[in-house]
């Protein structure tokens, strides 16, 4: 069995794929936060509308790694599978403000309860 090597490349797009995930979070925490101190609940919607975008294309790029890469005519290029994780980008976001999941209907829910009535 053979084990693949990971290049340069594939740590390095790894890295800044975790550096954007984690820029992600942390502005949901600042969205959060603001709302919360400003008592707007627009900004709570829009914070958990976001989240669930976020958590849409986390879904997607899963179940994308469950492909066989290889499959096919010609191999995949990098270029083209960055283009297909900013359409799977572009694909939650549209999801998720056209109703999603639920999962932003939940998050309101329970977060303007919580946060807002303290």
């Amino acid at each position: 069995m053979e084990i693949p090597s990971i290049s340069n490349y594939d740590a390095s797009r790894f890295s800044a794929q975790t550096q954007r995930d984690s820029a992600k979070t942390d502005s949901f925490a600042d969205v959060l936060d603001r709302a919360v101190q400003n008592n707007d609940v627009r900004e709570l919607r829009s914070a958990c509308v976001e989240f669930e975008s976020y958590f849409i294309h986390f879904m997607m790029r899963e179940m994308r790694k469950t492909l066989k890469s290889d499959e096919g005519i010609l191999p995949k290029s990098s270029a083209e599978n960055i283009f297909q994780d900013m359409l799977d980008e572009e694909w939650s976001k549209n999801a998720a403000n056209a109703g999603g999941i639920g999962l932003s209907d939940m998050m309101y829910n329970q977060l303007s309860k919580t946060l807002m009535d303290v």
